[in-house]
């Protein structure tokens, strides 16, 4: 069987971008200081159903 995505496209979706959950990742912080760190680091646990944004972990 297709996928309905597979029979509009005619081809299997490109699935190299989707993090893993749990993932370690960083997010980038426009602070204005140069002499600070510009990401923060965090766990990535997917995206938001309602605003497709993504949703990371800050353990501090």
């Amino acid at each position: 069987g297709h996928t309905s995505y597979e029979v509009f496209h005619e081809s299997k979706p490109d699935l190299q971008h989707i993090h893993q959950w749990g993932c370690k990742v960083w997010v980038h912080v426009e602070d204005g200081l140069k002499l600070e760190g510009h990401a923060h680091e965090g766990q990535w646990l997917g995206l938001d159903q309602e605003s497709n944004r993504h949703q990371i972990y800050y353990p501090d």
